[in-house]
């Protein structure tokens, strides 16, 4: 991403880039602002009140401690950059898995939902067996893709096993 940047009014230099903690982390999205260079805050894009006092009136910031104001055009151009973003990433085969995990964990979260539904209040299991069969064809869909894509599979599994060997030694060095 090409850093944004904006003349604050005193004549400094704000720049705003992205940062993530991980490349295919698009969830966690963060954003850095620097002030002539020196770190000055960081954080996601919120509303917050403005800051001459008026009551019900917001402005677009980044930061909680220390923000930066910004303007909803420059709000929109960060939007259209994480747009991009994440569109590029979804075109990947980690951000296509990453979609199928997604589409597994709903699928489940669906099946269960409605096995608690009927449980409870004596509904008919049909809306439960067609949640399992969509976490079933979740399933299989994963399944098939992992097949497609064992380098993906074998960099997950040693990524795994670095972070079990991790938490063991943890468990038995501290």
């Amino acid at each position: 991403m090409k850093p944004l940047t904006k003349t604050l009014t005193d004549g400094r230099t704000a720049t705003i880039t992205r940062h993530t903690h991980q490349p295919h982390e698009m969830m966690a999205i963060h954003w850095d602002v620097s002030i002539d260079g020196q770190p000055y805050t960081s954080g996601n894009i919120h509303l917050r009140p403005k800051p001459d006092g008026r009551q019900g009136e917001m402005v677009k910031a980044i930061g909680s401690r220390k923000v930066l104001q910004i303007t909803d055009e420059e709000a929109a151009t960060l939007q259209t950059v994480l747009d991009a973003e994440r569109e590029a990433w979804e075109k990947t085969p980690k951000g296509q898995r990453t979609e199928l995990v997604t589409a597994l964990e709903i699928a489940y979260g669906k099946a269960e939902t409605a096995s608690i539904n009927a449980q409870d209040h004596e509904a008919s299991w049909g809306p439960v067996m067609a949640a399992e069969a969509e976490a079933e064809a979740a399933e299989k869909a994963l399944d098939a893709f992992d097949a497609l894509h064992p380098d993906l599979v074998a960099e997950r599994e040693a990524e795994h096993a670095k972070a079990t060997a991790r938490a063991m030694h943890r468990a038995f060095t501290d």
